[in-house]
């Protein structure tokens, strides 16, 4: 089982070799509690000190608005023979991102938003499946973070290592005004 878990960690991380990078938060369909909660974004690139924009697409026009940026670390991480970079930074999503969504008559709503992470040479870093996160921490047997807690098994999240460039994410459910 522990061989199956280093192929499949190996294979996500290939999947972001060749791509810019990969985005490891948030996850698509991700939950937050409003569109004023401050949202943690995590990514891994091959290149040190490299700027990462995080953007919001805009409901009204469709356009990617940059919300924040931050650069990667300059000492990286060596994971299976390559050098792997971090860079985090909570935001916000502007409020013009957030698209309103109605559950039956009007007096359940909830809102979404797509969000990306783009690399200053302008590629999109590879986003995945809500849980990917934690299943990537805890199954990199290399990570800071491994834990024994949660295994996933290769079912379980084969279907997360098919990443796209963005991600959606909510806010739970609440009453109309709130």
């Amino acid at each position: 089982m522990k061989n199956i878990k280093r192929v499949i960690a190996v294979g996500v991380l290939g999947i972001c070799l060749s791509s810019a990078g990969c985005m490891i938060g948030p996850n698509d369909g991700d939950r937050v509690r409003n569109r004023d909660s401050y949202i943690a974004f995590s990514g891994v690139t091959l290149v040190g000190n490299e700027r990462v924009d995080i953007q919001a697409k805009e409901v009204a026009t469709g356009h990617w608005k940059t919300i924040a940026s931050f650069h990667t670390v300059d000492a990286g991480a060596n994971w299976d023979g390559r050098t792997w970079y971090w860079g985090f930074r909570s935001a916000k999503v502007p409020r013009e991102c957030w698209k309103l969504h109605i559950l039956g008559s009007v007096d359940r709503v909830y809102f979404s938003a797509e969000v990306r992470m783009v690399t200053e040479s302008g590629y999109a870093m590879i986003g995945f499946e809500r849980g990917f996160e934690r299943w990537f921490y805890d199954n990199l047997e290399s990570s800071p973070r491994a834990s024994s807690a949660h295994r996933g098994t290769p079912d379980e999240f084969s279907e997360q290592m098919a990443g796209k460039s963005s991600v959606t994410i909510y806010t739970d459910v609440m009453a109309p005004g709130s």
